[in-house]
């Protein structure tokens, strides 16, 4: 079931480097929320294969990011306990990442931005940020 001794699960460590990003993205304005939000242009025509797995992280509404806390908090102590630690990275790795994709797949010429707030829907233009 993974090792309990530890002090901060995988969990609580996903909150705090999560809560580390929306405060930095804070402080510079959005700027890092651009920079990781998933644009599908960008990531067929540059290779910037990291949007794939770092729009969720782009939340820049306080709103977003408490709803994200939340509900992380509530949902995936109870998927530690049932998977194991490994087990429960990987899911939420690969599910990002295929999301991700089809997403990229999908809107494969288009220049709007995916964020993570209501879990895929800021979809803006870049010109208008």
């Amino acid at each position: 079931m993974g090792n309990k001794n530890n002090i901060l699960g995988f969990c609580q460590k996903f909150l705090l480097v999560s809560s580390a990003i929306y405060l930095i993205n804070y402080f510079l304005d959005g700027k890092l929320s651009i920079f990781l939000s998933l644009q599908p242009n960008l990531v067929i025509n540059n290779l910037e294969i990291w949007r794939l797995v770092t729009y969720p992280f782009s939340s820049s509404t306080i709103e977003g990011f408490f709803l994200f806390l939340f509900s992380f908090q509530i949902i995936a102590p109870k998927l530690e306990s049932v998977f194991s630690r490994t087990n429960l990275v990987l899911l939420i790795f690969l599910f990002i990442f295929l999301q991700g994709t089809l997403f990229t797949l999908i809107m494969w010429n288009s220049t709007i931005q995916i964020r993570s707030e209501e879990h895929t829907s800021e979809l803006q233009s870049p010109n208008t940020i």
